[in-house]
């Protein structure tokens, strides 16, 4: 430290001063790194939120499909059908709107996605539809 004792009064304080702005740098660069983490662990977890939302989506039309379905046999008005054909067409579209999203965010998942689609389009296309088109005209 006697090199420290040796400088004049204005090098002690332009040492002093040079620390603090090393000290502030080296904050600032620790603080807006972290703030870019944040930002991308937040909007992680927005799409986690959208996908987790139109997957309940999907999933409650999927579900309520069945229901809708015996609804129409039992009763064969036409807004029971046309609840088939909304719930049918919002498994289609949720899937849609999820196949984007995570296209974008998370490539990875599609497989598991287009195999959600698909099996949905198998029970959509090989039981709930024919069903209700031989509900709508049992001549078929």
């Amino acid at each position: 430290m006697k090199w420290f004792s040796d400088l004049t009064v204005y090098r002690k304080l332009a040492v002093g001063f040079g620390g603090i702005l090393v000290i502030l740098a080296i904050s600032s660069a620790v603080i807006f790194q972290k703030s870019r983490e944040i930002a991308r662990i937040t909007h992680m977890n927005a799409v986690s939120d959208l996908t987790i939302d139109l997957l309940d989506q999907a999933d409650a039309a999927l579900t309520r499909l069945p229901g809708s379905l015996s609804r129409y046999l039992a009763t064969h008005r036409p807004e029971d059908g046309r609840a088939i054909q909304d719930d049918e067409a919002r498994v289609l579209q949720k899937s849609a709107q999820l196949r984007a999203i995570l296209g974008k965010e998370k490539p990875e998942s599609l497989s598991q996605i287009d195999a959600y689609t698909q099996m949905s389009k198998r029970y959509i296309d090989g039981a709930a539809t024919p069903q209700a088109q031989l509900a709508a005209d049992p001549a078929r």
